[in-house]
């Protein structure tokens, strides 16, 4: 109760001299503008808008403690009449765990059975029209790059060269939710592709060698990389976890002259990561660039997930508009352009971010309740959908000098504990800042001094 007590006395304070969270807003309604002399404007502050056409983005970074690693893997070449063709791979090497060998013994032969890629969905990042046929490739580096290595910090345009025959493929429909039945047990739902016989016979023997002849091979060598590409063009991305203790090649083999079958799985090694091409000619996207990096955002904005357009957000006549005003509640309010939105749904979250990438104070993402006082996410309202986005405090440290005047829309898939623009599949369409009915503006609680 002493707790209770506290926390009571501490959301009061805030209430009085003006909180940067929505409790602010209540405010509003719990005393007289007069008393408080609060005011309420949507027109007061310039925003300035635009959308921005990126080369790509960090996918992969092992040279820092912290490290960037992406697990959920999008893979299709997706076209969406919007935003023309997305073209997203898997690049990845493979991992030999040394406390795990295989079981070999000197001295023996080894014969193959048989080699398998497996990859588990990742069914909550399948985006557009997944029901069609999908064909996958899979194609081994050729030898003159390696992914293989500690130190290795790479972008998602970052391309290897591979060789023109195909490691392994296979051509199905996609299944992401349906669990894999094989006689009375059922599997997570997950794909197998069948590999060439002669690259697990030859990783079979390099295995042995590896192991027991110094001289006869080494595998961390016979890793260098692979490629796994779509061949033909859908509405519909899939997306595969490549940390699920499912995921890698199973080589099966036994001993010589001996029935028992053996197995070993190589997982996906750390240095796994997407690459994505973002092909805007083919959509209606891309009249709004007119071969320029950057678009107005005067009448519509466009984001989207893995390497794709972002919204920068200017406040450049902040300070003269509001002087030394306290700011009560700011809230960015952007509506949703409706098109295909069965097909296409709309980005599961925004982050408001600075220029260096950081969540704005506003998002602490390591609490349910400041997560859910942010927003970010869409809301129906008035029979539109909206997206409101709570930057009371950072509002106010842009009007002291504390922080900058421009902001990024980051788009991020709520699952982690850190925006996720890399593995999220989805995209939207907002309107502007100067439509005539649904503009994007700040909504703004504050208090003349």
């Amino acid at each position: 109760m002493k707790n209770f007590f506290i926390a009571s006395i501490s959301l009061f304070t805030l209430l009085i001299v003006g909180a940067c969270n929505k409790s602010s807003q209540l405010g509003a309604d719990l005393f007289s503008n007069d008393k408080l002399n609060l005011t309420f404007s949507d027109t007061l502050i310039t925003v300035v808008a635009q959308t921005e056409n990126p080369d790509s983005v960090l996918a992969l970074n092992a040279l820092s403690s912290g490290g960037t690693f992406v697990t959920s893997l999008p893979l299709g070449k997706m076209y969406d009449p919007v935003f023309g063709v997305t073209d997203a791979r898997i690049i990845s090497n493979f991992y030999y765990n040394s406390t795990a060998r295989l079981t070999l013994d000197a001295g023996l032969e080894y014969e193959l059975l048989g080699i398998n890629l497996v990859m588990a969905y990742k069914g909550t990042e399948t985006y557009g029209d997944t029901t069609a046929e999908q064909k996958i490739g899979i194609y081994r580096f050729d030898g003159s790059e390696s992914l293989a290595g500690d130190n290795l910090r790479a972008f998602s345009n970052k391309k290897y060269k591979t060789e023109t025959k195909q490691l392994g493929s296979l051509t199905f429909r996609p299944t992401p939710s349906t669990y894999v039945r094989r006689d009375t047990n059922y599997f997570r739902p997950h794909i197998v592709i069948p590999l060439d016989s002669t690259f697990g016979k030859s990783l079979l023997d390099t295995a042995v060698h590896s192991l027991y002849n110094a001289n006869g091979g080494d595998i961390r060598k016979f890793f260098r990389g692979f490629e796994i590409r779509t061949e033909n063009t859908t509405n519909g991305l899939i997306s595969f976890n490549s940390a699920d203790d499912s995921s890698g090649i199973y080589l099966h083999y036994k001993k010589r002259n001996d029935t028992t079958k053996l197995v070993y799985r190589f997982p996906f090694s750390a240095t796994t990561y997407p690459y994505y091409n973002h092909d805007y000619a083919q959509g209606s996207i891309n009249k709004f660039f007119n071969g320029k990096k950057t678009a107005s955002g005067d009448s519509l904005l466009f984001a989207q997930g893995m390497a794709g357009a972002n919204i920068k957000l200017e406040f450049p006549n902040l300070k003269k508009q509001l002087g030394t005003a306290v700011v009560n509640r700011a809230e960015l309010e952007l509506t949703i352009v409706e098109d295909s939105i069965d097909k296409y749904q709309p980005i599961e979250r925004f982050i408001l971010s600075t220029g260096s990438g950081a969540p704005i104070a506003d998002l602490l993402r390591s609490s349910n309740t400041a997560v859910a006082e942010y927003g970010g996410i869409p809301v129906y309202e008035a029979g539109v959908r909206r997206y409101k986005c709570n930057l009371s405090q950072h509002l106010q440290d842009m009007l002291y000098g504390r922080a900058g005047t421009v902001l990024y829309l980051i788009p991020d898939n709520t699952r982690g504990s850190l925006p996720d623009k890399q593995s999220t599949t989805r995209r939207v369409v907002l309107y502007g800042t100067k439509h005539s009915k649904y503009r994007t503006k700040l909504n703004l609680y504050y208090t003349k001094p």
